[in-house]
């Protein structure tokens, strides 16, 4: 795709057990900029795992998400749109403890305003999720 220039710049959000190791050999010239979960070599958190685990009052068995993917996700809810990439990655760092976000490839990209990758949803769609669900977490290895 790079070779192709078949885009202008990729942000990429990889979440699972060692997903730095996806991009440890990740050019800086390929304009790309990733941001992982973990290093290469540790695990992840899972999250909204059972009995916090329902969707429409269902309870579907899985775990919904980890401490980085909630975390990203609730930083672009609850913050202020108008910062750079940047700014989002180090609050989503400041708010995972569990593991090490890694950043990966082309920095200049994170230089970049939020809304050229994000949209805010219609904030009336948006249903809050109680802080009650972070109960706990489970290895995702587990």
């Amino acid at each position: 795709m790079c070779i192709r220039d078949r885009y202008k710049q990729m942000l990429v959000y990889f979440d699972s057990p060692q997903s730095g190791s996806m991009f440890e050999n990740l050019r800086s010239d390929w304009k790309i900029y990733a941001t992982t979960a973990t290093s290469s070599s540790e695990d992840n958190q899972a999250y909204y795992c059972f009995p916090n685990d329902q969707v429409n009052s269902i309870h579907i068995k899985l775990c919904l998400g980890d401490h980085f993917s909630i975390s990203w996700m609730e930083h672009l809810e609850e913050g202020d749109l108008s910062g750079r990439l940047h700014d989002l990655q180090l609050g989503v760092k400041k708010r995972v403890s569990d593991s090490h976000v890694k950043e990966w490839g082309d920095f200049r990209v994170s230089n970049q305003p939020i809304t050229d990758f994000f949209i805010r949803a219609n904030q009336s769609n948006v249903k809050e999720v109680p802080k009650k669900f972070f109960l706990g977490s489970v290895n995702t290895i587990d």
